[in-house]
């Protein structure tokens, strides 16, 4: 279970940064690129298939799904916030990352309940 949740945390924050980075350059090739993620992410689910069992490559594909609902819960919190006139672009960027920390763990019980 730790390793799960460093393992989350940590490629939540690994696709947060690249999310910044892209964003701060502006480039269109550079967003094409890095909007290529969700192909890797089936190719290195389709990878798993090869090696892992068929429930561990399901229980894959739903995680990501659910990572996927958090990331749109994080992205409408932050563009809710960044329009507010009288909040800071930084505070405004960092209370979406409680809100897409709170509902990736709630979600992830959820699952793991089932």
């Amino acid at each position: 279970m730790l390793a799960l949740l460093i393992r989350f945390v940590l490629g939540g924050a690994v696709v947060s940064l690249v999310a910044a980075f892209a964003a701060s350059l502006r480039s269109k090739a550079i967003a094409g690129i890095l909007g290529a993620a969700p192909t890797i992410a089936l190719v290195s689910l389709a990878s798993s298939a090869q090696v892992h069992k068929r429930a561990f490559v399901t229980e894959q594909g739903y995680s990501m799904m659910l990572g996927a609902v958090a990331l749109l819960v994080y992205c409408a919190s932050a563009a809710a916030l960044l329009k507010a006139p009288k909040i800071a672009a930084p505070l405004a960027i960092a209370l979406p990352s409680l809100a897409w920390l709170l509902t990736a763990g709630l979600l992830h019980e959820l699952q793991v309940i089932q």
